[in-house]
């Protein structure tokens, strides 16, 4: 995650601050973007969870995600490449402390994951429709 502009390439998606409100851009390529509200709410609380998870498990783009959620800035969603399963092999959480920021910091990064796909599929289920509604608007009208 960062906040530098890039080419889009790949689908991204980008979490903008519009006034109390937080917009989910999904870019799919150079000239489609969809935007998506409604979210704000889960984004905030994920942003919370995740600075609350705060330990050398967490990853670094994480961190950065939930302050630049919780300052209002403009943050830009890469694939994380972590995957929080890794967290359930790891040996050195030594203690019950350890084990437990382990364990916050393994949940924080599935409901990252579980949000984004939720924001995803939103989009795809948009896209259905409005490939939907090209057909049927494409289609040659009988005359009877």
């Amino acid at each position: 995650m960062s906040n530098s502009p890039a080419s889009v390439s790949e689908p991204t998606l980008e979490i903008i601050p519009d006034g109390r409100n937080l917009i989910a851009a999904v870019s799919l390529s150079r000239g489609t973007t969809f935007q998506v509200g409604g979210w704000t709410n889960e984004i905030v609380e994920l942003a919370n969870t995740i600075l609350a998870a705060e330990s050398k498990w967490m990853p670094e783009e994480l961190l950065i995600f939930a302050r630049d959620v919780l300052a209002s800035r403009r943050t830009r969603v890469l694939p994380l490449e972590a995957d929080p399963n890794y967290l359930d092999d790891v040996g050195d959480a030594r203690g019950e402390d350890e084990f437990q920021k382990m364990k916050r910091a393994r949940e924080a990064m599935k409901r990252f994951g579980t949000l984004m796909r939720g924001i995803l599929y939103e989009v795809a289920k948009r896209l259905e429709r409005e490939a939907q509604e090209l057909s049927e608007s494409s289609r040659p009208e009988t005359i009877q």
